[in-house]
């Protein structure tokens, strides 16, 4: 059914040996011989920005209440919402 917001939980066992991807074959043949269901994979090159950590560890400040948050980057200021970017 399209659009459809159904989740469903399924139960199984595999090998304790079987890797990652054997696993996700199994299940997929599962889906296709008992639910009739079937999966399509596509990749796609996409733009995007990823956070890493850095050495020795990251220059992130938790915030505390009752503190002040910085300023906002001179790109950003003027703008109602993130939406507007």
């Amino acid at each position: 059914m399209p659009g459809s917001q159904s989740i469903y939980s399924i139960d199984a066992k595999t090998a304790a040996d079987a890797t990652d991807d054997q696993v996700r074959r199994m299940f997929q043949t599962l889906l296709a011989e008992r639910f009739r269901m079937s999966v399509h994979w596509e990749s796609k090159d996409a733009d995007g920005d990823a956070l890493a950590l850095g050495k020795p560890e990251p220059n992130l400040k938790e915030a505390r209440d009752g503190e002040d948050p910085p300023p906002l980057p001179e790109w950003f200021r003027g703008k109602a919402s993130l939406a507007e970017l």
